[in-house]
């Protein structure tokens, strides 16, 4: 078994978003799941603090996920933190 925990590199405040996932590495999390990526330079940015912390000595997983629709994107701009159309 792994303890897997979540993380979105997009929502706000973005500065605290690294050391949140950092907590959940210390408190025992095995791997980390990101949500989906569409902003490339903001997932970089997130990435780059996170190796400057130490904290990428866990699997993170990234994902992308193809827009089905023009709803798809209006609900998730409208939804997902941190995510523009």
């Amino acid at each position: 078994m792994f303890i897997g925990a979540a993380a979105n590199p997009f929502a706000d405040p973005f500065e605290f978003r690294v050391h949140r996932m950092g907590m959940k590495i210390a408190a025992g999390a095995d791997f980390i799941q990101t949500q989906c990526i569409y902003n490339m330079d903001k997932f970089r940015a997130f990435m780059k603090i996170a190796v400057d912390m130490g904290s990428t000595k866990k699997l993170i997983s990234s994902r992308n996920h193809p827009m089905k629709s023009v709803g798809m994107a209006q609900y998730m701009a409208k939804s997902v933190p941190g995510w523009t159309c």
